[in-house]
C-alpha cells in the first residue's frame, strides 16, 4: 500500500493518525485505504480488508467563510464559480462530502471507487466520480493502478479533499489553487527500493483529463458593464494528455521530493462571442497592406500564442518536509511554464510550521505566487496596433496573472480519532492588477485576479482577511 505519510507534504499529523475503536475496527481498515496510509498500517488493513471484502466510507468538511474584501470575493481554486465576500457567512467553498468503496479481491488486488461532491465552475455542488481504479501490488517494491487516479503533480495534490488528511483549513490557495485537474483517466507506476536508513520512492503516471474550469464570469462582474456574452463562460480541459513523475526520498525525519508533469492542451479557449483572433487577422492584413512588417510579424505571434491546442504547459515542484515529534515544518517550490500566452508562466512556494500540544496544534503559513506577463502588447501598441486590440491583448493576457501573497494563522483541535475542527486566519495582499483602459465601454480601467472574484475596479487596495473555520470528519 502506498504510504500517504511519506508521499504528502501537506499530510496527516502524527498526533491525529488514525487509532482503532475498540468497537469498531473496520473503520481504521477504511480509512488506511482512503488515505493510501503507510506499511505500519499495511498488515492490519490487507488482513482487514477481506473480512468484510467490502469497505464503505465517509469523509467530508463543513466550512465557514467570510472575507473583509470590498469588491472582491475569496475562491478556494480556480474551477469554483462564485467565492466567499464580505456579505455574511459562506459555506460554499470549502464544504464537501466524498464516499469511497473499497474491495480487495485477492492480496495482490483490490479495487477502489470514490465520489465527492463540491462546489465547482456550475455554480452548485455536483458529485463526481474523482478515483475509479484497479491497484495491483506486486510485492513490497512494485505497485500500479489503472483508471481514474489520483493527478499526483506535487505531495499532497492525490488527496488534497480529504480534510482530515492535513494540518491546516485548506492548501495553500497560491501553490495548490492552480491545481486543474484533481484526477486523471490513465494509471501510474511506483518503483520503492530502500536507501541507506530511508527508502526511495521513483513513480511515472500519464492519461487525459475531464476537468472543467470557469473562464470568465457575468457581464455584472466585469467593470464599467462590459459586454462579453454568454454570461458564464467554461474552458473545457476534457482530453488534454498528461504524462509526469517524481523521486522521492524519505528517512526518519526528513521527506525530500522532485517531480514534475507536462499537459498536452487541446481545445481553445472560449470566445464568448467576441473573436480577438478575427480581429487580429483584420489587422495583420491592414499591417500587409500598408506595408507593415513589423507589425504583421508581431500580430502574427500574438495570435497564434492566443491558441492553446498543440500548447503544452510544464509544471516542476520541489518538496521538503521535516517532522519531529510535535514539531512539523513544510516547504514547496513549484514553476509553470507554458508556450501559450493565456496559460500564465509563474513561480509559487508556501512555508508551514505547526507545533503540537496534545489535541490542539497551532500553526503559521506564507505562500505566495508571482507570474511573467508578456509585454507583447505593449510592443503591439508601440508599432502600431489598433487601441482596441492593443487593449484587448493586454486584459486577455493580464487577466489570467496570479501574483498574491497570504499570510496565515491557524490551530487544529483533534475531538476524537473520526474529528477535527480547524480555524484559521488569512491575509491576503494581491498585487495582481495591470490596470487596462476598455474603449468599448465607459470603464475607465478594471483588473481581474483570478482568486479574489469577482473583477473589481482598480482602486481596491488589493487586500482582503479571510476567517475560516470548519469540521473534518471522516466514518
Amino acid at each position: 500500500m502506498q504510504d500517504f505519510i511519506r508521499q504528502s507534504a501537506i499530510h496527516w499529523p502524527r498526533h491525529a493518525q488514525p487509532r482503532r475503536p475498540v468497537l469498531r475496527p473496520f473503520l481504521a481498515a477504511s480509512l488506511a485505504l482512503l488515505l493510501n496510509a503507510g506499511p505500519a498500517m499495511a498488515a492490519e488493513t490487507t488482513a482487514a480488508s477481506y473480512d468484510p471484502p467490502a469497505i464503505f466510507s465517509v469523509f467530508g468538511t463543513l466550512g465557514m467563510t467570510h472575507a473583509s474584501a470590498d469588491g472582491g470575493a475569496f475562491i478556494r481554486d480556480i474551477t469554483q464559480f462564485h467565492g466567499a465576500d464580505n456579505k455574511g457567512l459562506h459555506w460554499e467553498q470549502d464544504t464537501k462530502l466524498g464516499a469511497q468503496a473499497n474491495i480487495a479481491w485477492t492480496e495482490n488486488l483490490e479495487g477502489v471507487v470514490q465520489v465527492l461532491s463540491r462546489y465547482r465552475q456550475t455554480n452548485e455542488f455536483q458529485p463526481e466520480v474523482t478515483w475509479a481504479f484497479l491497484k495491483y501490488i506486486a510485492n513490497d517494491h512494485v505497485e500500479a493502478r489503472a483508471g481514474r487516479v489520483g493527478y499526483d503533480i506535487y505531495p499532497g495534490a492525490d488527496t488534497r479533499n480529504v480534510g482530515f488528511s492535513y494540518l491546516w483549513v485548506r492548501p495553500s490557495i497560491e501553490y495548490f489553487g492552480t491545481l486543474l485537474y484533481p484526477y486523471l483517466d490513465g494509471g501510474d507506476f511506483t518503483l520503492k527500493t530502500e536507501a541507506g536508513r530511508g527508502q526511495v520512492r521513483f513513480k511515472a503516471y500519464g492519461g487525459l483529463t475531464r476537468t472543467k474550469v470557469s473562464a470568465l464570469q457575468s457581464q455584472r462582474d466585469w467593470a464599467g458593464g462590459i459586454s462579453l456574452p454568454p454570461a458564464n463562460l467554461v474552458q473545457d480541459m476534457e482530453g488534454a494528455r498528461i504524462k509526469g513523475g517524481f523521486v522521492e526520498y524519505q528517512d526518519r525525519y526528513w521527506t525530500f521530493r522532485l517531480g514534475g508533469s507536462q499537459t498536452s492542451l487541446n481545445k481553445e479557449f472560449p470566445s464568448g462571442g467576441f473573436s480577438i483572433d478575427g480581429l487580429a487577422q483584420g489587422e495583420i492584413n491592414q499591417a500587409n497592406a500598408s506595408n507593415n512588417p513589423a507589425l504583421a510579424s508581431t500580430l502574427a505571434t500574438f495570435r497564434e500564442g492566443m491558441r492553446l491546442t498543440g500548447k503544452k504547459a510544464t509544471f516542476k515542484a520541489a518538496n521538503l518536509v521535516y517532522e519531529d515529534g510535535p514539531f512539523q515544518f513544510h516547504a514547496s517550490l513549484g514553476q509553470m511554464t507554458s508556450d501559450a500566452l493565456l496559460v500564465p508562466n509563474y513561480k509559487s512556494g508556501y512555508l508551514l510550521t505547526g507545533y503540537r500540544f496534545g489535541k490542539l496544534t497551532p500553526y503559521a503559513s506564507v505562500s505566495a505566487i508571482r507570474t511573467r506577463i508578456s509585454d507583447l502588447p505593449d510592443v503591439m501598441a508601440r508599432q502600431g496596433a489598433s487601441v482596441l486590440l492593443s487593449s484587448m491583448a493586454k486584459f486577455s493576457i493580464s487577466s489570467p496573472t496570479l501574483t498574491q501573497t497570504t499570510f496565515s494563522l491557524g490551530a487544529r483541535y483533534d475531538i476524537s480519532p473520526n474529528w477535527a475542527v480547524k480555524v484559521q486566519v488569512d491575509h491576503l495582499r494581491n498585487k495582481n492588477c495591470s490596470p487596462v483602459s476598455l474603449p468599448m465601454t465607459s470603464a475607465n480601467e478594471a483588473c481581474a485576479p483570478p482568486l479574489l472574484w469577482p473583477v473589481v475596479p482598480v482602486d481596491w487596495n488589493r487586500r482582503a482577511t479571510l476567517y475560516t473555520a470548519v469540521l473534518d470528519f471522516y466514518f
